[in-house]
């Protein structure tokens, strides 16, 4: 079974990895699942010692990484872990497993040294936070950096976010829109025309420039119309167009694959006995995981586990996207949950229980939670709650 925390390498600095791997048993936790490869952000640290709040450099990673071998696109090794191997200390004990988890292309760091391989919306625009997959120096940059931590450290897997093409909305720096922006207007946003894309789409004989110029044309229409602000619920004409319905169906198609190619490949290259978890998309429900060419029935064939943030407030909620992923993947133990036992899913300790025994009876047994540093203390407790109920009834 993996019973795993989510933890962020300057949270486990607060203290020795001995006491944190004591805690861990305490919570009825076995594995260490550590960021070794992470953005920027603000992250308020509730329980931290030494600071509340922390600022840590954006698209850097947490490991001694072998920069020699890396093409264009080369990590660069955080000064903390310049100081203090975090990873290598925890892989050396001998009481807690540790999983990698590693922020593959989402990676503003890199995206403003290089935005020629970054996404390219219709309009030619740079998404400096979203490397394009379908880039050479991408693809062999997400390869070298799983197979590098793969191959310097003994952990017993890699956790793989963002593997394809981000959704629009991401949470960058200060985001600002007084426009409404529906689902279908994401979508179309998101959509990436870089050369390799377009070159890629129409070597299919999907007719990409024509699609790139119809987006262009109908989403500049559609915002100068009046009356926009309700918009979700009553899609346009240029919604119901079959041919660009036809055109953006085999587009989505041809982003799956790329994605499956560059996952496979990882999966072929990294030592067989480590194994690979992909989360294929952070903003659920996983129904729409393909808007980011995360095509989970495919995923599932190629990789160890498909591994879902099933982050909903209600039990209800969860389920059904559970059932969902599951229906996919064809096999419930191919699938691993992640929880959040707090705000802004979660709000009391039954609320966590009922939840990991709801998915336990869907055949989910793998359960990994989010995240030590965030979580206020108590709450952390609250997983020691549900997966002492979750060994009972499987007793």
């Amino acid at each position: 079974m993996y019973y795993a925390l989510y933890a962020y390498p300057w949270d486990l600095m607060d203290d020795s990895p001995a006491r944190w791997c004591h805690q861990f048993h305490d919570w009825q936790l076995n594995t260490l699942t550590m960021a070794c490869s992470y953005h920027a952000g603000k992250f308020i640290r509730p329980h931290g010692k030494n600071s509340k709040v922390i600022f840590p450099e954006d698209g850097t990673v947490y490991f001694q990484a072998s920069l020699s071998r890396y093409g264009l696109l080369k990590p660069k090794i955080n000064p903390l872990i310049q100081a203090h191997d975090v990873l290598r200390a925890y892989t050396e004990q001998n009481d807690i497993s540790v999983q990698a988890w590693l922020v593959l292309l989402h990676n503003s760091r890199l995206g403003l040294l290089h935005p020629d391989t970054t996404v390219c919306n219709a309009w030619g625009d740079r998404y400096v936070y979203s490397l394009c997959p379908c880039h050479p120096a991408v693809h062999e940059y997400a390869i070298q950096l799983c197979v590098d931590i793969a191959e310097h450290y003994p952990v017993i897997g890699l956790t793989l976010e963002t593997p394809g093409f981000l959704p629009f909305e991401h949470g960058y720096h200060h985001e600002f829109s007084q426009i409404a922006l529906n689902s279908w207007l994401k979508a179309l946003l998101a959509l990436c025309f870089c050369s390799y894309c377009l070159a890629g789409l129409q070597q299919q004989g999907i007719p990409a420039r024509w699609l790139q110029q119809a987006i262009r044309k109908r989403v500049d229409q559609h915002w100068c119309e009046e009356g926009i602000l309700n918009h979700e619920k009553k899609p346009d004409a240029f919604m119901m167009d079959s041919q660009l319905q036809t055109a953006l169906g085999a587009m989505r198609q041809w982003r799956c694959q790329q994605v499956s190619t560059l996952l496979n490949e990882i999966r072929a290259h990294v030592r067989r006995e480590c194994a690979i978890s992909v989360i294929p998309t952070v903003q659920p429900p996983h129904s729409n995981a393909d808007l980011e060419g995360s095509d989970i029935r495919v995923l599932a064939t190629m990789v160890d586990f498909i591994e879902c943030p099933f982050y909903h407030s209600s039990v209800e909620h969860v389920v059904n996207d559970a059932k969902d992923v599951i229906q996919r993947v064809g096999y419930p133990r191919k699938v691993r949950a992640i929880l959040r036992p707090g705000l802004p899913d979660m709000t009391s300790a039954q609320q966590v229980v009922d939840t990991v025994l709801a998915l336990r009876r869907l055949g989910i047994r793998d359960f990994s939670f989010y995240n030590l540093g965030l979580l206020p203390y108590h709450h952390l407790t609250w997983i020691a709650d549900a997966l002492t109920q979750l060994r009972q009834e499987m007793s």
